[in-house]
C-alpha cells in the first residue's frame, strides 16, 4: 500500500508540475487555485521535491499554502506524513489534507481516506476511510472528464484510489456499509467543487 502510495504520488508531482489557472484571482479563487511552475512556490517545491531536497520542497509548499495554493495542501501533507523533509506529523497531515479535500483536491481526499485506513494521525475509522476514497474516485472522474488539461493525472488517482478501495471495503463490517455509503454520498455532494 505504502509504494502504490508514494509512486502514485510522485507521478501526480510530475505531472502536476505544469498547471496554471487562467481563472481570473477573485477572494473565491485565491483560495482554491492551481500553482504553475517557474518562478511560483508550488512549482520551486516540485522541483525541490525532485531533486529529493524535502527540506526545500517543505518551505515552498508551506509558502505555496500560504498563498492559497490548494494542491500544496496535499504536496505538504504527504512530506508531513512519511516525515520527508521535516519531522513526520501524521496529524498534520491529517489537518492539510482534510482542508486540500474541502476544496475538492482528489489526491488529498484519496490520502485522508488512506490515513483513516491506517489509523496514522486519527483514529482508524474504515466507514471514514470509505467515505474519503469513494469520494476521491468520484472527484478525479469528474475532473478528468472536464476536459482538464491533468486528466491523466485525475485518471491515476481514481484508479490508485479504486485499488485502495478493494481493501477499505473488505475492512468494513457489514452492518457498518450503508453507513459507509451515506456518508460517501455526503462527501462527493459536499466537496463538488475543483
Amino acid at each position: 500500500m505504502h509504494q502504490n502510495l508514494r509512486t502514485a504520488f510522485i507521478v501526480s508531482v510530475l505531472m502536476m508540475t505544469s498547471c496554471t489557472s487562467s481563472t481570473p484571482s477573485t477572494p473565491a479563487t485565491d483560495q482554491t487555485r492551481i500553482g504553475s511552475r517557474g518562478d511560483s512556490a508550488y512549482g520551486l517545491g516540485v522541483d525541490a521535491y525532485k531533486r529529493e531536497d524535502y527540506p526545500e520542497a517543505v518551505v515552498q509548499w508551506r509558502q505555496a499554502v500560504a498563498q492559497g495554493n490548494r494542491l500544496a495542501l496535499n504536496n505538504l501533507g504527504y512530506l508531513a506524513y512519511y516525515g520527508l523533509g521535516m519531522q513526520a506529523d501524521p496529524s498534520l497531515a491529517v489537518d492539510l489534507w482534510h482542508k486540500g479535500a474541502a476544496l475538492g483536491v482528489s489526491e488529498a481526499q484519496w490520502h485522508l481516506g488512506i490515513a483513516y485506513q491506517e489509523g496514522k494521525g486519527v483514529r482508524p475509522d474504515p466507514v471514514q476511510s470509505y467515505a474519503w476514497v469513494r469520494c476521491a474516485i468520484d472527484t478525479a472522474t469528474r475532473n478528468a472528464a472536464a476536459a482538464d488539461a491533468h486528466a491523466d493525472t485525475e485518471l491515476k488517482i481514481a484508479s490508485d484510489a479504486r485499488e485502495s478501495l478493494v481493501e477499505i471495503v473488505d475492512k468494513i463490517p457489514v452492518e457498518k456499509l450503508a453507513d459507509a455509503r451515506q456518508r460517501a454520498s455526503a462527501c462527493m455532494n459536499a466537496y463538488k467543487v475543483r
